[in-house]
């Protein structure tokens, strides 16, 4: 407690600051940056279509 470090302010929401040290370090030597991830066109799941508890009345 007390030390003091640099942090970058990634966002403010309603007064609350979010910070992050970690996104002001250097990269490890070799580091490769990956791309993102491409979404994938959503498909639907029977599982979770329609919403309710789940439950069957007999």
């Amino acid at each position: 407690m007390g030390d003091k470090i640099t942090a970058k302010v990634i966002s403010l929401d309603n007064g609350k600051i979010s910070l992050s040290a970690k996104a002001l370090m250097d990269k490890p030597e070799g580091y490769v940056e990956r791309e993102p991830m491409q979404r994938r066109e959503s498909r639907p799941n029977p599982r979770y279509s329609g919403g309710g508890s789940g439950y069957q009345r007999r």
